[in-house]
Protein backbone atom coordinates (compact mmCIF):
# COMPACT_ATOMS: atom_id res chain seq x y z
CA UNK A 1 0.00 0.00 0.00
CA UNK A 2 1.49 3.34 -0.66
CA UNK A 3 1.91 5.89 2.46
CA UNK A 4 2.53 9.43 1.98
CA UNK A 5 3.74 11.19 4.52
CA UNK A 6 3.32 14.54 5.73
CA UNK A 7 4.94 17.15 8.37
CA UNK A 8 2.68 18.25 10.88
CA UNK A 9 1.97 22.00 11.52
CA UNK A 10 3.12 22.09 15.16
CA UNK A 11 5.80 19.13 15.54
CA UNK A 12 8.12 16.94 13.46
CA UNK A 13 5.76 13.64 13.58
CA UNK A 14 5.14 12.36 10.31
CA UNK A 15 0.94 12.07 9.85
CA UNK A 16 0.54 8.96 7.76
CA UNK A 17 -2.42 9.31 5.10
CA UNK A 18 -3.26 6.21 2.55
CA UNK A 19 -3.44 6.66 -1.01
CA UNK A 20 -6.66 4.94 -2.35
CA UNK A 21 -6.04 2.25 -4.46
CA UNK A 22 -8.62 -0.36 -6.31
CA UNK A 23 -6.50 -3.44 -4.53
CA UNK A 24 -7.64 -0.94 -1.12
CA UNK A 25 -11.32 -1.46 -2.77
CA UNK A 26 -10.85 -5.48 -2.62
CA UNK A 27 -9.72 -5.68 0.28
CA UNK A 28 -12.17 -3.79 1.44
CA UNK A 29 -15.40 -5.59 1.03
CA UNK A 30 -13.88 -9.11 1.17
CA UNK A 31 -16.33 -10.82 3.45
CA UNK A 32 -15.59 -13.67 5.48
CA UNK A 33 -16.75 -16.91 4.36
CA UNK A 34 -20.06 -16.81 5.98
CA UNK A 35 -20.97 -13.41 4.99
CA UNK A 36 -20.35 -14.37 1.38
CA UNK A 37 -22.40 -17.02 1.89
CA UNK A 38 -24.76 -14.10 3.42
CA UNK A 39 -24.53 -12.39 0.76
CA UNK A 40 -25.55 -14.94 -2.27
CA UNK A 41 -28.48 -16.14 0.07
CA UNK A 42 -29.79 -12.84 0.47
CA UNK A 43 -29.71 -12.68 -3.71
CA UNK A 44 -31.30 -16.04 -3.91
CA UNK A 45 -33.92 -14.79 -1.75
CA UNK A 46 -34.56 -11.76 -3.58
CA UNK A 47 -34.60 -13.69 -6.88
CA UNK A 48 -36.87 -16.32 -5.47
CA UNK A 49 -39.40 -13.48 -4.48
CA UNK A 50 -39.56 -12.14 -8.13
CA UNK A 51 -40.20 -15.64 -9.13
CA UNK A 52 -43.09 -16.01 -6.79
CA UNK A 53 -44.35 -12.78 -7.39
CA UNK A 54 -44.08 -13.58 -11.47
CA UNK A 55 -45.93 -16.45 -11.07
CA UNK A 56 -49.06 -14.99 -9.82
CA UNK A 57 -51.81 -13.72 -12.22
CA UNK A 58 -52.26 -11.17 -9.96
CA UNK A 59 -49.40 -9.93 -7.46
CA UNK A 60 -51.35 -7.55 -5.72
CA UNK A 61 -53.76 -10.32 -4.26
CA UNK A 62 -51.27 -12.25 -3.17
CA UNK A 63 -49.14 -9.88 -1.12
CA UNK A 64 -52.46 -8.16 -0.08
CA UNK A 65 -52.06 -4.23 -1.42
CA UNK A 66 -51.52 -2.40 -4.17
CA UNK A 67 -48.65 -0.09 -4.49
CA UNK A 68 -49.79 3.24 -6.35
CA UNK A 69 -46.99 3.43 -8.92
CA UNK A 70 -46.53 3.03 -12.16
CA UNK A 71 -45.15 -0.51 -13.44
CA UNK A 72 -41.72 1.18 -14.67
CA UNK A 73 -41.28 2.14 -11.21
CA UNK A 74 -42.05 -0.92 -9.55
CA UNK A 75 -39.64 -2.89 -11.89
CA UNK A 76 -36.67 0.02 -11.13
CA UNK A 77 -37.40 -0.11 -7.69
CA UNK A 78 -37.29 -4.01 -6.93
CA UNK A 79 -33.82 -4.12 -9.32
CA UNK A 80 -32.16 -1.27 -7.92
CA UNK A 81 -32.38 -3.72 -4.88
CA UNK A 82 -31.41 -6.55 -6.52
CA UNK A 83 -28.11 -4.90 -8.58
CA UNK A 84 -27.33 -3.74 -4.99
CA UNK A 85 -27.23 -7.31 -3.59
CA UNK A 86 -25.82 -8.89 -7.11
CA UNK A 87 -23.31 -6.54 -6.66
CA UNK A 88 -22.66 -6.97 -3.22
CA UNK A 89 -22.21 -10.77 -3.44
CA UNK A 90 -20.34 -10.94 -6.85
CA UNK A 91 -17.58 -7.77 -5.96
CA UNK A 92 -15.10 -10.07 -3.85
CA UNK A 93 -15.26 -12.86 -6.26
CA UNK A 94 -14.52 -10.21 -9.50
CA UNK A 95 -13.56 -6.46 -7.54
CA UNK A 96 -12.99 -4.77 -11.07
CA UNK A 97 -15.94 -6.30 -12.91
CA UNK A 98 -18.45 -6.25 -9.55
CA UNK A 99 -20.67 -3.75 -11.38
CA UNK A 100 -20.65 -5.23 -14.52
CA UNK A 101 -21.29 -8.46 -13.47
CA UNK A 102 -24.45 -6.55 -11.32
CA UNK A 103 -26.09 -5.63 -14.04
CA UNK A 104 -25.45 -8.69 -16.55
CA UNK A 105 -26.99 -10.88 -13.44
CA UNK A 106 -30.14 -8.01 -12.95
CA UNK A 107 -29.94 -8.20 -16.83
CA UNK A 108 -30.35 -12.16 -17.24
CA UNK A 109 -32.74 -12.52 -14.66
CA UNK A 110 -35.03 -9.36 -15.56
CA UNK A 111 -35.08 -11.30 -19.08
CA UNK A 112 -36.12 -14.86 -17.32
CA UNK A 113 -38.81 -13.33 -15.51
CA UNK A 114 -40.66 -11.74 -18.39
CA UNK A 115 -39.80 -14.88 -20.29
CA UNK A 116 -41.54 -16.43 -17.02
CA UNK A 117 -44.35 -13.75 -16.70
CA UNK A 118 -45.44 -14.81 -20.08
CA UNK A 119 -46.39 -17.95 -19.22
CA UNK A 120 -48.96 -17.39 -16.80
CA UNK A 121 -51.95 -16.65 -17.09
CA UNK A 122 -53.11 -13.13 -16.91
CA UNK A 123 -49.82 -11.72 -17.38
CA UNK A 124 -48.12 -10.54 -20.37
CA UNK A 125 -44.43 -10.06 -21.46
CA UNK A 126 -42.85 -6.68 -22.27
CA UNK A 127 -39.27 -5.58 -23.43
CA UNK A 128 -39.77 -1.97 -21.42
CA UNK A 129 -40.02 -3.98 -18.08
CA UNK A 130 -36.62 -5.45 -19.17
CA UNK A 131 -35.04 -2.02 -19.81
CA UNK A 132 -36.81 -0.38 -16.75
CA UNK A 133 -35.07 -3.77 -14.35
CA UNK A 134 -31.65 -2.46 -16.37
CA UNK A 135 -31.96 0.67 -15.08
CA UNK A 136 -33.49 0.15 -11.86
CA UNK A 137 -30.29 -1.95 -10.88
CA UNK A 138 -27.80 0.66 -12.72
CA UNK A 139 -28.96 3.24 -10.56
CA UNK A 140 -29.40 0.90 -7.32
CA UNK A 141 -25.41 0.20 -8.23
CA UNK A 142 -24.56 3.33 -8.83
CA UNK A 143 -25.89 4.67 -5.52
CA UNK A 144 -23.81 1.61 -4.03
CA UNK A 145 -20.95 2.88 -5.30
CA UNK A 146 -21.58 6.67 -4.18
CA UNK A 147 -22.43 5.98 -0.77
CA UNK A 148 -19.38 3.09 -0.62
CA UNK A 149 -16.89 5.17 -1.58
CA UNK A 150 -18.28 8.38 0.64
CA UNK A 151 -18.09 6.27 3.70
CA UNK A 152 -15.66 5.52 5.92
CA UNK A 153 -12.82 2.77 4.79
CA UNK A 154 -12.09 -0.04 7.48
CA UNK A 155 -8.61 0.65 7.34
CA UNK A 156 -9.88 4.02 9.12
CA UNK A 157 -12.32 2.73 11.20
CA UNK A 158 -9.42 0.23 12.59
CA UNK A 159 -7.45 2.88 13.19
CA UNK A 160 -9.56 5.08 15.00
CA UNK A 161 -10.71 2.17 17.15
CA UNK A 162 -7.05 1.63 18.37
CA UNK A 163 -6.70 5.33 19.54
Amino acid sequence: MELLAARGARDDTPRITEALRPEDDAVRDRPTAGGHLARFALLALWCAAIWFLSAQSDPADTVGFRVPLPDWAEHGIAYAVGGVLALRAARPLVPRFGVACALAFCLAWGALDEWHQSLVPGRNSDRADVAADLLGAGLGCALHELLRRAGPRRSDARRAGAR
